[in-house]
């Protein structure tokens, strides 16, 4: 069987099928009480019918049953949240269908977002549209798969993804980025196959995405369900929360890589009931303003602060691009002329000539630094490597650190636009065996969300800001407004260092805890002594 929703991946998927004379049925579900159609339900009848394939549809209306379902899927979906209980409750039913129908295999179309750049993300930053795929599929069976096999398994099925077969997708991941985006249509390379090679109509390769919770309306049963709880439509978190028995949540670390963006990830993973047990800083000698700022945060919420902190590996920090270690990985040029990497408990300094972008320099061209010493662009290349390498390596160490005292299986953290220092978290969190999660990652209003959203916070103080260092902002108009001055969510983005704010006073704080401003003869410019004026307060 194909889970099949009539979408471009499991269309491809069913017309395989179809061209290689297998047997094969489609399965479907879908919430269908109330006024609106299920969207996947009418494509999926239309594709299955001009493919001459049965479509059997598991059609689901009694919210007392979604229940049920929620508590079985509760007790095998690891860390179930929202979106994964919207989507677990859509293959749940339709492999329920399967198991009815004497299926023993069933094929999903995961992976292929990741691999093909089906995501609108991949279509706003078309430059780095295979990045955010590599840094998709590091997260994938966390994310997805997990999720996908215990429901499948659950009714005795195996489920398979023939996207992710290896020689699939390592075609499919070598594919330039042109033929996977193109004139803002994501996934094009897999729409154009459809057409000229698996004779499927047009309407149906071109057909727009929806996430599988929407077009199934199982996400509005949830909704439903958390009103006839009197929970509110708000509140699905507390909803699926309270489903029943459910696996422990894995225990997290927040890795404060920026102030406010901590703060924002910490709010979101409060909301989503996550277990956060521990805080890791950025080492004090790469930032002694955001390490004292972890400091008190991590009072202010009561957590401990893990004594090995991580290597400073944002662009601010190390003065650099990327530090992922990768062999075609791009380098800039720091403002100040210099490109400072951590590594271990060291740091050393290259300082490169001021008119020169080493990232425009052809391969076997030589550019001249200040002490005259000429060295060549490969030279460059392999020593911004291995420096990269170096620093994933002691973020490693300090992760592992993290793991073996607290207990941790992942990290959240608060990364928003910065896809290298993102990409380089990953790569050291594989090494050491952890997850790693960025809840609000690409959004632009992320931090509105932090003053906005309840449980959040209700004031914050800007450390870092040329011109508005000692500011106390309360309201989200005063933060847009703020965030606008210095040039935009990109600019503002923590990792950058534009602007950086502390949280003074949160819900999420310990009660009675807050932080005091002591503005007494503080001229504003670019920079607050947090040390000096920033104190905690307890009941």
């Amino acid at each position: 069987g194909v889970l099949f929703s009539g979408g471009v991946d499991s269309t491809a998927l069913l017309a395989c099928c179809v061209k290689l004379g297998l047997p094969v049925i489609a399965l479907t579900a879908a919430y269908v009480a109330g006024s609106s159609d299920p969207p996947d339900r009418g494509a999926a009848a239309a594709a299955a019918a001009a493919l001459g394939v049965e479509l059997r549809v598991a059609e689901i209306c009694d919210l007392a049953e979604i229940e049920a379902a929620l508590a079985s899927l509760a007790m095998s979906v690891v860390d179930m949240d929202v979106v994964k209980a919207g989507v677990a409750l859509t293959t749940h039913f339709a492999c329920r269908l399967a198991a009815e129908a004497g299926c023993t295999i069933v094929l999903s179309g995961g992976g292929s977002e990741e691999l093909l750049a089906g995501y609108a993300r991949h279509a706003a930053r078309p430059d780095d549209a295979t990045l955010l795929g590599e840094s998709g599929l590091r997260s994938l069976y966390h994310r997805d798969l997990q999720r996908d096999h215990a429901a499948a398994t659950a009714h005795g099925l195996e489920l398979r993804h023939p996207f992710l077969h290896n020689a699939v997708s390592a075609y499919a991941h070598a594919l330039p980025v042109k033929l996977k985006l193109a004139h803002g249509t994501e996934k094009r390379a897999l729409r154009l196959a459809l057409e000229k090679h698996l004779n499927v109509p047009p309407e149906f390769a071109a057909r727009p995405k929806w996430a599988a919770q929407y077009g199934s309306r199982f996400h509005f049963a949830l909704q439903k369900l958390a009103k006839q709880k009197k929970l509110g439509t708000g509140r699905l978190a507390d909803l699926v929360a309270s489903c029943g028995t459910k696996l422990p949540p894995s225990s997290m670390a927040l890795v404060f890589n920026s102030a406010k963006d901590a703060a924002n990830a910490y709010h979101t993973a409060k909301l989503q009931h996550r277990a956060v047990v521990a805080v890791i800083p950025i080492d004090e000698t790469a930032d002694p303003t955001l390490f004292t700022c972890a400091d008190l945060f991590a009072k202010a919420i009561g957590l401990p602060l893990s004594q090995l902190a991580l290597p400073g590996y944002t662009a601010r920090l190390c003065g650099q691009r990327t530090v992922t270690g990768d062999s075609g990985q791009r380098t800039d040029r720091a403002d100040s002329g210099q490109r400072r990497v951590s590594g271990d408990s060291r740091e050393r300094t290259v300082r490169a000539d001021s008119e020169q972008r080493t990232d425009k320099v052809d391969s076997g061209q030589t550019v001249t630094a200040d002490s005259g010493q000429t060295v060549t662009a490969d030279s460059q290349q392999t020593a911004t490597a291995d420096s990269g390498q170096q620093t994933v390596r002691a973020m490693a160490e300090a992760l592992c650190v993290a793991r073996e005292v607290f207990g941790v299986h992942g990290v959240i953290a608060g990364h928003v636009h910065n896809l290298e220092a993102l990409l380089a978290l990953e790569a050291a969190c594989e090494l050491a065996g952890l997850r790693c999660l960025a809840p609000n990652w690409g959004q632009s209003n992320a931090w509105e969300f932090l003053l906005s959203c309840r449980g959040g916070a209700s004031s914050m103080l800007c450390v870092r800001g040329e011109g508005f260092a000692g500011r106390v902002v309360s309201t989200c108009a005063e933060l847009e407004a703020l965030v606008e001055a210095v040039g935009g969510p990109e600019a503002a983005d923590g990792d950058a260092g534009a602007l950086e704010l502390l949280v003074l006073e949160a819900e999420f704080f310990l009660k009675g805890a807050s932080l005091s401003f002591d503005a007494g003869g503080h001229a504003r410019g670019s920079l607050v002594d947090v040390r000096r004026r920033v104190r905690l307060d307890t009941a």
